[in-house]
């Protein structure tokens, strides 16, 4: 039995163990199945994500069949973009077409401009150079002329140094002595001196009723040099004869002196006209105080061997001291001759291109006499000036004149008188030159009348002179001022003149000059025959200075 429960156990056993066995195989089985459902829901998953997959596939497809239609679309729109753009790029080569032909249109007409504005710069660049051409041959003849203008200058102040012969010589230091010891010796007292300012007064009075007349004449014909060399002639030859005078032959020696005087005078308005031809007006001052510079050399020069010709004539083969005066007068005559060759030859004369050739300058130059006469008045300060002028300058000519007249009058010897005058003439030089430097730091018109008053002291001086001392320190006043006043009276005049009548102009400022010699020496002949003593005339003469210096302070 117990075999058989044994056995059954075993059997129950085995039973116990097939169902555990089936119950394993059955959770086996499950586990199977589950992992069927598992791999069926795998199964599933996949096909849902196949499904899914498709169905992107689907969308994707849709998508690519939606960007296939876009594509068609867009293609559909490239195709029409393309047409339009066809039809723009069509247009716009037509645009293009038009645009090209435009441009070439503008080019062509840019091209015809070009060639126009070319052809007009050509022109104008034509024009340019011609221009340049005219202003280069311009700009020559301007150096041409300020080339020229400086050997005319010098040959002009040259004129200065050949006539001053004449003023230092004839006028105030041999002839003045000569003739009141020898042309006049046969007058009583002081008639000789009286009569020698009578003889200058009226040579002063010829020139000054000439001088406007042959100043217009001048600006009409355009014949300055050529008047200028036909009363130098005049002046040179009488000069020259005044060596034929002798004793007692006083009229005949006014005579001659007269002629003289009016060459010398006529020839001045000339000369002085040609000033501003020869020199710009910033340089008026410094070119007119050379002339006078050498002027005082030139003339100092020669009266220098004309003083050695009277105190030793037999050194130059001449009998007595009378003979050397009047071969002096010979000598100003070739003096004078010579030196005014260069300002004939090498100064141009100044043209009028207003003239005519057949108008009569003699006629001419009374109806342009009557019209400076009104013109200058509308010129104000050079007619006032003209005033002044003409009251000073009567005290500085008359001085010029007298002095060695009067001197030989009080008894003080020849060669002292003719020595101060040629002191005069050397101390002028530098003198004038300075006032011609001074002008750089004052004014003009200041420097001529600090020289007016010294000229008033040498004026007062000379009536208390007795010796020969006294004479020659009188004539180194005079020298300190005399060229300088009378340089920078020129210049100053010659800034207020209008251009192309200068002439004419210089002609009124010569009349000053003239009728100062009129009034002048006639007053100092006057007074001194009614006084009988000539101490007074000279003393007479501050008057001329007092005025002409205030009415110059008028003038601007």
């Amino acid at each position: 039995m117990e075999g058989m429960e044994a056995k059954k156990g075993t059997k129950n056993k085995k039973d116990t163990d097939a169902r555990e066995s089936m119950k394993g195989m059955e959770a086996k089985k499950g586990t199977e199945n589950k992992k069927d459902t598992d791999a069926r829901e795998s199964m599933e998953g996949m096909e849902v994500k196949k499904g899914t997959k498709n169905k992107k596939d689907t969308q994707a497809r849709e998508s690519m069949k939606g960007m296939e239609a876009k594509k068609g679309t867009e293609s559909r729109k490239d195709t029409q973009t393309g047409e339009s753009r066809k039809d723009t790029q069509s247009s716009e080569a037509m645009k293009d077409t038009q645009a090209s032909e435009s441009m070439k249109d503008t080019q062509a007409s840019e091209a015809m401009k070009d060639t126009q504005a070319g052809e007009s710069m050509k022109d104008t660049l034509a024009g340019e150079s011609r221009k340049d051409t005219l202003a280069g041959e311009a700009k020559k003849d301007t150096l041409a002329s300020e080339a020229m203008k400086k050997p005319a200058a010098l040959s002009w102040c040259l004129y200065d140094w050949a006539n001053s012969a004449f003023a230092t010589t004839i006028m105030a230091a041999v002839l003045p002595v000569y003739y009141g010891t020898v042309a006049g010796a046969t007058l009583s007292g002081n008639r000789a001196s009286s009569y020698w300012g009578y003889t200058n007064t009226v040579a002063m009075l010829i020139i000054a009723s000439l001088s406007p007349i042959l100043g217009a004449m001048g600006d009409a014909a355009g014949k300055r040099k050529s008047y200028l060399f036909r009363f130098a002639l005049l002046g040179v030859l009488s000069t020259g004869l005044l060596i034929c005078i002798g004793r007692g032959d006083w009229l005949w020696a006014s005579f001659l002196y007269i002629l003289g005087r009016i060459g010398f005078g006529g020839g001045n308005v000339f000369y002085d006209s040609l000033l501003p031809y020869v020199a710009e007006k910033e340089d008026f001052d410094r070119i007119s105080c050379l002339g006078y510079a050498l002027g005082y050399l030139g003339g100092g020069l020669l009266l220098t061997l004309n003083l050695a010709m009277i105190l030793k004539p037999r050194w130059f083969g001449l009998a007595d001291s009378q003979w050397g005066s009047r071969a002096s007068f010979l000598t100003v005559s070739l003096w004078w001759a010579i030196f005014s060759l260069p300002i004939l030859l090498w100064v141009k004369e100044p043209q009028r291109s207003d003239i005519r050739q057949d108008r009569n300058p003699l006629f001419a130059g009374f109806r342009r006499l009557s019209a400076t006469f009104h013109k200058i008045r509308q010129y104000r300060e050079a007619w006032k000036f003209l005033l002044a002028y003409w009251l000073y300058n009567d005290g500085i000519g008359t001085i010029i004149i007298m002095a060695t007249i009067f001197g030989a009058e009080i008894g003080i010897a020849q060669k002292h008188l003719i020595g101060a005058i040629l002191l005069v003439q050397f101390l002028g030089i530098p003198f004038t030159l300075l006032f011609g430097w001074a002008t750089r730091f004052l004014e003009t018109k200041t420097c001529i009348l600090l020289g007016l008053a010294v000229y008033t002291l040498a004026a007062i001086g000379g009536y208390f002179m007795r010796t020969p001392l006294h004479f020659w320190m009188l004539a180194v006043l005079v020298a300190l001022v005399q060229g300088g006043c009378q340089a920078l009276s020129r210049s100053f005049f010659g800034r207020m003149i209008p251009d192309g009548q200068s002439a004419e102009f210089f002609a009124f400022y010569d009349i000053s000059a003239k009728f100062a010699g009129i009034i002048g020496p006639a007053l100092f002949g006057f007074v001194g025959q009614i006084s009988g003593s000539s101490r007074y005339g000279i003393v007479s003469l501050v008057i001329f200075f007092l005025l002409g210096g205030f009415l110059l302070t008028r003038v601007h």
